[in-house]
């Protein structure tokens, strides 16, 4: 080979070796930036999900917090206002009570006087003589009838076989629950010893903290915001026909537990 066809084979060796080497330089930057690409998009997807997870983790946290708050403003009657546990209306008002206390809730009212819960509890009387001609106890049936004639609002419902869970959720979603009870299944050391056969309590918040249902109790004085454990109230909860247990007795095995939920306005 002569020296000239020697130099042009060489300069043509050099450029395709330079070529070549440019060729895959090029090639790898293109790996690598594909490469940065996906593992952004990796990136990327799993701070997705963690955004999503600590969304979710503050949903709960702060509904286990409302959760543990629940409290409605629900105005607290005593069904015997001034002590006069003897008078036969006053001594089984406790319907009348949580029919009056559901009712101010309804208007907004905060605070009852003595009077006023008197005057109440005796209206309401004379309207459950008119409709359902009796006063001494009423049924869940019955005393939703009557508060939606008292009160004039229709969104009250009886619920039947509840469970807890029916209780808080409706607590938790800014509805009222009216139950009725066998009292001295309640043990509440401010009764009158046994307890009350028959009676109605108004429940107007519940602490998930502690598991108690916070009730108005209209039995006792120390009755407004008065907590129950959850097994205590709910084993009482028990429906009564409307009548007088103190001339007919209730046959138990027949009544089931019911409660009257009254949906917010």
């Amino acid at each position: 080979m002569s020296g000239k066809k020697l130099k042009i084979f060489l300069s043509l060796s050099v450029v395709l070796i330079v070529v070549g080497v440019v060729l895959v330089a090029w090639k790898n930057k293109k790996i690598e930036k594909v490469q940065d690409v996906q593992d952004v998009q990796s990136v990327q997807d799993v701070r997705g999900v963690e955004v999503v997870q600590d969304v979710q983790i503050v949903e709960n946290i702060e509904i286990v917090q409302s959760v543990q708050d629940v409290m409605l403003e629900v105005p607290f009657v005593l069904q015997a206002p001034f002590a006069n546990w003897d008078d036969p209306v006053f001594q089984d008002a406790c319907e009348e009570a949580a029919v009056l206390m559901a009712d101010g809730w309804l208007k907004n009212k905060t605070v009852f006087s003595k009077e006023q819960m008197e005057k109440g509890i005796k209206e309401i009387v004379s309207l459950e003589k008119k409709i359902i001609g009796e006063y001494i106890d009423t049924s869940a049936k019955d005393t939703a009838k009557v508060l939606k004639a008292y009160s004039g609002y229709d969104k009250v419902e009886v619920f039947e076989n509840i469970a807890v869970e029916d209780i808080v959720r409706e607590i938790i979603g800014g509805n009222l629950v009216i139950v009725p009870t066998d009292g001295r299944k309640l043990k509440n050391p401010f009764y009158t010893a046994p307890g009350p056969i028959t009676h109605m309590i108004v429940i107007i918040g519940y602490d998930a903290k502690k598991k108690e249902l916070i009730t108005n109790d209209s039995g006792t004085k120390r009755g407004e915001g008065y907590r129950y454990s959850v097994p205590v109230i709910f084993e009482a909860i028990r429906d009564y026909p409307t009548g007088n247990h103190h001339i007919n007795s209730i046959n138990e095995s027949i009544i089931g537990k019911t409660v009257i939920i009254i949906r917010a306005r």
